[in-house]
């Protein structure tokens, strides 16, 4: 049985489940923290019962920190360790920071109830038992609790509620919460959800995307919202100085993993620091900066875990049926085909797309497209605005397709980390109409299990960049079946996933571009499946200019769905990402991509064997 269960069941087990928790390193989750009272510890401990918070508040400040936020940036720890552990995903989560806020109460007993966060563009999610402290059921609807004078009470989010030091004035940005919409039922049985409609305003920050990706054990994640202290709590009292400062009830990103997913229930284990104002934070997975879950602890529950993103979006779908989420079925930019829904614009709309530009990095380093070295003559052409042309040119990425394979030879994207744009809602399936639709594949392959989903080769969040109405037509464009190639459903690949983000931490702090080619590696011994051939493996080459060296990097990679194309089963597991060299990837692919070859960090090399287990692996140097 697992050491935290048996604490949680079992008194007797207590002591020595403790000293191995504490002996091993790892941090006594909150579940433990909060149910130990002060002669369990003094029970647990040999010696005085003032050793066990001590050496708890220890591990709690070297391996889960509570990290403050300043001007929606993650102040970051003084352990290299822990930078090196937070750094490569820091863009995504401050990503989120803007978006959560604390909820507060007016005309109430209580100033400040939890922690909320924008779930929609009007819509604000928090836990049932932070809402009902303003709200309660009456009839089938919801509405404002009175208090003993007879006034309704009232709510509001403050976005801001930083920490900038000592008697410093910290700006707020307070937005009337006007209804509450949803709460759950107060029992085990149901997850700890409620809904407010925010009042429009029009400096509201972007929704947080919800992610469904599968949760695993040791996954990565970080709770943001605002701690409180708590008098009650031996643990939060003895860690104030060791790991809070004396500081509450201001924004904190507590970065951690996933304990425990409870595969036939609606919550998971989290092992992030947490106090009982987190009540409502978002739990957001590190890889995609998508919410992976809502906490709940608190006065309440007082137990260190959250609801499953599908669950909240189950409920949120009750509120609002016509909701889609903005995120991808397993976080792995391949999209269910449950609505089979397909447009088609116009060729003259595609007159102001600009496509890859080779000098985003500056006419110093141009990286123009690559060329097709092998295979010439299936690159398909077209006539458009009275030339004939090979690249379809989108907002900020480009494709080139194979007239045989109907799928792209490559894809190639520019993006602009700083300008990144999220909450830039999905769009349907399109048709390039400046080409035959004989050429690109429509359903053949496509569809639910057993068939295929359409894999992004650019990612959809990768030319999401620019100003809000440029972002959104280029993320519409990356739903174009001309930017797609079959993927398994099961296809679940964090490393890959995970490495433009990576590169743009790696990137010119000033600049954070990168320019990055995708695509499949087509080969005569490709499987076909619904009549078509589907590529087994695929390629990406990241370039840059490294934030080190001030120097031009290219690094080549690739992953391969072929042991789960095995008989058609779809196999759940991570799919291995390998750093390989780019000479390897144009052999391989019969692209040619200029001198790249000469500035990547293993020239001739080739990979050697291992497949990447994190992104800290990569060679850029």
């Amino acid at each position: 049985m697992n050491p935290i269960r048996r604490i949680l069941n079992a008194d007797k087990a207590l002591s020595e489940e403790v000293h191995e928790l504490i002996e091993s390193g790892k941090n006594l989750p909150i579940a433990i923290r909060n149910n130990i009272n002060q002669n369990a510890m003094e029970k647990a401990m040999v010696g005085p019962a003032p050793e066990l918070p001590r050496a708890e508040a220890m591990i709690l400040l070297h391996v889960r920190p509570a990290l403050l936020i300043k001007k929606n940036k993650v102040i970051l720890p003084d352990s290299v360790e822990l930078k090196n552990r937070i750094r490569p995903f820091i863009k995504k989560i401050e990503h989120v920071i803007p978006s959560v806020g604390r909820i507060e109460f007016l005309k109430a007993g209580k100033k400040y109830g939890g922690t909320g966060w924008l779930i929609t563009e009007d819509t604000i999610v928090t836990n049932r038992h932070v809402a009902s402290l303003v709200a309660m059921k009456k009839g089938k609807s919801f509405v404002f609790r009175k208090n003993p004078l007879g006034d309704t009470m009232e709510a509001l989010i403050d976005f801001k509620e930083e920490y900038w030091g000592d008697n410093v004035a910290v700006p707020e940005f307070e937005v009337e919460l006007e209804k509450i919409v949803y709460m759950t039922e107060d029992n085990t049985t149901q997850p700890d959800i409620a809904f407010f409609k925010i009042k429009k305003h029009n400096k509201l920050p972007e929704p947080i995307v919800i992610s469904t990706r599968k949760i695993i054990e040791k996954q990565f994640v970080s709770v943001i919202g605002y701690p409180a202290y708590d008098p009650n709590s031996i643990i939060s009292t003895m860690a104030a100085k060791e790991v809070f400062n004396n500081i509450y009830e201001v924004k904190r990103c507590s970065p951690g993993e996933i304990l425990e997913n409870v595969s036939d229930s609606w919550y998971f284990y989290h092992d992030c620091t947490t106090l009982g104002g987190n009540s409502g934070s978002v739990v957001v997975d590190n890889e995609t900066g998508s919410a992976i879950g809502l906490h709940f602890m608190g006065e309440v529950e007082k137990e260190n875990y959250a609801v499953k993103g599908e669950e909240i979006l189950k409920h949120l779908r009750k509120v609002s049926p016509k909701f889609v989420t903005g995120d991808l079925r397993l976080a792995s930019e391949i999209e269910s085909e449950q609505e089979d829904v397909f447009t088609e614009s116009a060729p003259e709309e595609y007159n102001d797309r600009a496509g890859y530009l080779p000098d985003f990095l500056g006419k110093k380093y141009s990286v123009p497209l690559p060329q097709v070295t092998r295979d010439k003559d299936n690159v398909l052409t077209f006539e458009f605005n009275g030339e004939t042309q090979s690249e379809l040119k989108y907002h900020h990425f480009t494709v080139v397709m194979n007239r045989e394979r109907r799928q792209c030879f490559y894809s190639a994207c520019n993006i602009d980390g700083l300008l990144s744009k999220r909450g830039v809602k999905r769009t349907g399936w399109k048709y390039d109409s400046r080409i035959p639709k004989e050429f690109q594949i429509k359903n053949e392959c496509y569809g639910n299990p057993p068939k295929f989903s359409r894999g992004h080769m650019t990612r959809k969040e990768d030319p999401i960049w620019g100003d809000l109405t440029l972002a959104r037509a280029a993320g519409g464009d990356s739903f174009h079946v001309t930017n797609a190639t079959p993927q398994m459903q099961s296809f679940n690949a964090p490393v890959w996933l995970a490495l433009e983000d990576y590169a743009l931490e790696n990137a010119r702090q000033d600049a954070m571009k990168i320019s990055v080619f995708t695509g499949p590696i087509f080969t005569e011994q490709d499987p076909v499946k619904y009549g078509v051939k589907i590529p087994v493996d695929f390629f990406k080459i990241i370039v840059f200019i490294h934030d080190t060296t001030r120097k031009l990097c290219a690094t080549g990679y690739t992953v391969s769905q072929k042991d789960h194309l095995s008989n058609q089963e779809f196999v759940f597991g991570e799919f291995e990402t390998y750093q390989v060299s780019i000479k390897s990837i144009e052999r391989r692919t019969g692209l040619h991509f200029g001198n790249l070859s000469s500035v990547d960090p293993i020239k001739g090399l080739e990979a050697f064997g291992a497949p990447l287990a994190k992104v800290e692996e990569i060679r850029f140097v």
